[in-house]
């Protein structure tokens, strides 16, 4: 999405001011990225689900990012051209423009059900590997990770290239459930015996304060 989908349409959307308005669709659903998996985490490590700590939020997660990539196929065949010279900056544009306003808030839907389920699933590593294995098996995770990224921008832009932006989303969106199921199915996770205690917000925000004096290393 953010090698292909995003620019390509935006340019599409909004040819006059692609640049800023890319810039600032892909910084507001960093903004999500960054805080979403902190609360996730926090809450999938306290889960107590009969299905297991993370599976729930990986459920969840990736069928909230389907439905955002459904309305960001919406949004994207429903939004007209912002005409050349009809905005004098990218913020007049987006103000004048729902359909581009709906695939703002669309994209952010995406990455706020990317993250939940993404978090959750980074905890099967501690969860489930043995300490003397973790090394490895993050690093397969990075190694994968890496390989689907360009997998996805050859699928994209190589094999699908020339077919309509929706079913790029329609792949994209499968290859989600596909995996996501794989996942929920087949990962041997046990559930939590006893549920923890609910979290206390103001103590646990407070608690991401790692201090650089005290723990140098981890800085």
């Amino acid at each position: 999405m953010l090698i292909l989908l995003l620019p390509n349409q935006v340019r599409t959307m909004v040819p006059e001011h692609r640049a800023t308005v890319l810039g600032l669709l892909t910084g507001v659903a960093a903004i999500v990225a960054l805080v979403v998996p902190l609360i996730a985490g926090a809450l999938s490590d306290r889960c107590a689900s009969p299905m297991g700590r993370r599976k729930p939020y990986i459920l969840w997660g990736s069928i909230i990012n389907v439905v955002g990539l459904g309305l960001m196929c919406a949004a994207y065949y429903g939004t007209k051209p912002v005409p050349i010279g009809a905005a004098k900056n990218a913020f007049v544009a987006i103000a004048q423009s729902p359909g581009l306003i709906l695939y703002f808030f669309a994209y952010i839907v995406v990455q706020f059900g990317n993250n939940v389920a993404t978090s959750a699933y980074s905890g099967f590593i501690p969860d489930l590997v043995e300490p003397h294995q973790r090394g490895i098996a993050s690093g397969y995770m990075a190694l994968m990770t890496q390989f689907g990224t360009l997998f996805g921008a050859i699928a994209c832009g190589v094999l699908l290239g020339w077919l309509p932006e929706s079913v790029k989303y329609g792949v994209i969106g499968l290859v989600l459930l596909v995996v996501m199921a794989i996942t929920v199915k087949f990962v041997q996770e046990a559930p939590l015996k006893v549920k923890p205690p609910k979290i206390e917000w103001g103590p646990y925000v407070k608690s991401l304060w790692i201090s650089p004096r005290a723990f140098p290393d981890f800085a």
